[in-house]
């Protein structure tokens, strides 16, 4: 459980740069949270659309 919340921390804070999004632009705490953990879960609930939002760097 230790492992699983601190990769949710540092996903988040990397969603949470500027250069994670295609128009450059900060992400709300909420979105990046959800997205990490969406994603490292695998449950694969987008919050945004993922090919607009985010930019190629995240991929």
């Amino acid at each position: 459980m230790v492992y699983f919340g601190a990769l949710i921390i540092i996903v988040t804070g990397l969603l949470l740069l500027p250069i994670s999004t295609s128009d450059i632009i900060f992400t709300n705490f909420p979105v990046a949270f959800f997205t990490a953990v969406s994603a490292l879960s695998t449950c694969g609930i987008p919050v945004v659309n993922t090919g607009e939002y985010w930019s190629t760097w995240c991929s």
